[in-house]
């Protein structure tokens, strides 16, 4: 599955009850976090939303969270973000911590969706990595590639309403050297640039 599908999915509430996105993407990463936000009652989600730092909870804390049904909604949501046991560390978790945890994955209440959240590489050979991808999903959020960062480029100027031809996207996206191999550059960063250009450039103008 692909991140568009993931997306689509989320929004047409085809939600899963584990999730794991990972990767130097953080611009992907906070788009479907966003999007998993808006499937609950704006109204409730101070009752039904938790977020929970992953290197500093506890096994109790986490399963408590997880065991609270949703109030006045269908579903409660918990983004738990870089656990420590998805990056190979173990601070507040006992090996048999570890297991328990692992094997509870099976046993998520329906009401719940527990989405993993790392900024960065997990440790893909932990057996919670396996047991996330068997009843959920897992999905690294790295780089676009070459066509869909032009289609990605495209649609931020088309959404400042600022004209740019085929030739200028690509102009830009070579300027910017964000596939380049050892690149840093991310699409928070390309937007800003964007903006910039569109910005100077004007509403209805072209680039």
């Amino acid at each position: 599955m692909n991140y568009k599908d993931i997306i689509n999915d989320i929004k047409n509430r085809n939600i899963k009850n584990t999730y794991l996105f990972y990767g130097k993407e953080y611009y992907l990463i906070e788009n479907v976090i966003k999007e998993i936000k808006l499937t609950l009652n704006d109204g409730m989600i101070d009752f039904n939303l938790d977020i929970i730092d992953g290197r500093e909870t506890t096994l109790d804390q986490l399963i408590s969270s997880l065991e609270t049904l949703p109030f006045m909604d269908d579903r409660k949501i918990i983004i738990l973000k870089d656990f420590e046991l998805l990056k190979g560390k173990k601070k507040n978790f006992s090996d048999e911590d570890e297991k328990y945890f692992t094997e509870y994955i099976d046993n998520i209440p329906q009401t719940t969706t527990l989405v993993f959240v790392v900024y960065g590489d997990i440790d893909k050979r932990k057996s919670l990595v396996k047991k996330i991808s068997k009843n959920g999903i897992v999905f690294n959020c790295d780089k676009l590639s070459d066509m869909d960062l032009f289609k990605w480029v495209k649609k931020r100027f088309d959404k400042n309403n600022v004209i740019i031809d085929n030739a200028q996207i690509m102009y830009f996206i070579n300027s910017e050297g964000y596939l380049d191999k050892n690149s840093e550059k991310t699409l928070s960063d390309l937007e800003n640039e964007i903006n910039k250009i569109s910005s100077f450039v004007g509403k209805e103008n072209k680039v």
